[in-house]
């Protein structure tokens, strides 16, 4: 018993921390830059691994930009998600690769468990709803992945 109180404000605290990063990019007060930064700190909790691995998968490491709506879409649950008071999101490991594509989600309600849990914690994210509902973001994410199948490896081979 010893720690309990101060490990869960500790884990809220984290989980806050993250979802306050998560909407500043959102807002632009941040660039992906500094996003990566506090997504890396993340990277090492239980608590917020599986949100803070699906959010790197949004921005570019290298170069600067805003989200675009598709991500905002992605970032509100997120958010939401984060500030929800939830166990931790399932597992979702993202493959690399998925980063050379838009980027992917395994269900449109991810991190929530279903659909109404999502409906019932939206309103905790301050990102604006973007107008992009959630059945049209997973038919991209449809139309992506039938582009992957057909095309395939579409990266640049190394020439030695």
């Amino acid at each position: 018993m010893c720690g309990g109180a101060s490990e869960k404000a500790t884990s809220t605290q984290s989980r806050e921390h993250l979802a306050d990063r998560i909407e500043a990019w959102s807002r632009g007060e941040i660039d992906n830059l500094e996003l990566d930064d506090t997504v890396w700190e993340h990277f090492g909790s239980d608590e917020t691994f599986e949100v803070a691995n699906a959010v790197w998968c949004c921005y570019d490491d290298f170069k600067s930009h805003p989200p675009t709506p598709g991500t905002n879409a992605l970032l509100r649950r997120y958010a939401a998600f984060l500030r929800s008071g939830l166990d931790e999101a399932p597992k979702w490991r993202v493959p690399v690769f998925f980063r050379l594509f838009h980027r992917q989600i395994p269900q449109p309600f991810w991190p929530f468990a279903d659909q109404a849990q999502w409906t019932a914690h939206r309103s905790l994210s301050t990102i604006e709803a973007p107008s992009i509902d959630d059945e049209t973001l997973l038919s991209w994410v449809r139309f992506y992945r039938r582009v992957r199948q057909i095309v395939g490896d579409v990266r640049p081979k190394n020439k030695v």
